[in-house]
């Protein structure tokens, strides 16, 4: 195994590089987590799966991260989302967030529909 230091606003592996991107309790320390979800997204091979936990609330800058955010910041890099969910053990601890996804393949012309999104009625969204 090969250890490389780097910054998640822009990580040191090519485009494509892996089948699997996990993220784990990171990203709400970041101000720019869109920036490190677009990096997740760029070294992530077509049909690699990707996996991302992370509080609702960013740590250093004091201000809530909406789930739909993170969503859409995914699918706009070419992610297709297939779940995504809050949980939060105790009532005082800001919810986690946890998306999957798989990165879609490159496609000329119009871009694919994408898998149907299950949307846990927890999270209270009522659709269009």
């Amino acid at each position: 195994m090969e250890l490389k230091h780097g910054s998640p606003l822009d990580l040191p592996f090519a485009d494509g590089e892996f089948g699997q991107v996990i993220s784990i309790d990171l990203l709400h320390w970041l101000h720019g987590w869109r920036r490190a979800i677009a990096e997740i997204a760029r070294v992530a091979a077509e049909g690699a799966s990707i996996f991302i936990c992370m509080v609702s609330y960013t740590v250093r800058h004091r201000g809530p991260i909406d789930l739909f955010a993170v969503v859409e910041t995914l699918t706009k890099n070419g992610v297709d989302v297939q779940r995504f969910d809050t949980f939060s053990a105790e009532k005082s601890q800001s919810p986690r967030l946890f998306v999957s996804g798989v990165k879609q393949k490159k496609t000329k012309g119009k871009p694919s529909a994408g898998s149907p999104i299950l949307i846990p009625r927890e999270v209270g969204y009522e659709g269009p």
